[in-house]
């Protein structure tokens, strides 16, 4: 269980890095944002009110790559699971066919 935890916050740290470098914006300092327009930067003052707004957007984005992330990982281990306990299934059957040559 503790590599589980382990890999969820891996891919966690993962999803929140590709998040803010897939982002159109990036926050620079409590009322101004940063855009990206045709090469050039140019600042928008906004207030704090409209800051909060767009920063509550962009965490209700990642929250939902995040839980995205992990749906994921939990399938992904109900997989390798399921696969393990076909591999030991198979192995008892190859051990028990082995055991009966072997008589």
């Amino acid at each position: 269980m503790e590599v589980d935890f382990a890999i969820k916050a891996l891919l966690t740290a993962i999803a929140g890095g590709l998040v803010t470098l897939n982002g159109k914006l990036v926050y620079d300092g409590i009322k101004s944002y940063k855009y990206r327009k045709n090469g050039t930067d140019r600042r928008q003052h906004k207030t704090e009110k409209e800051c909060n707004k767009d920063m509550n957007k962009q965490t209700e984005k990642f929250s939902n790559k995040i839980s995205e992330v992990h749906a994921r990982i939990d399938d992904s281990v109900n997989k390798i699971g399921e696969v393990g306990e076909g591999v030991s299934f198979i192995r008892g059957k190859i051990e028990g066919v082995l055991d009966q040559i072997k008589k």
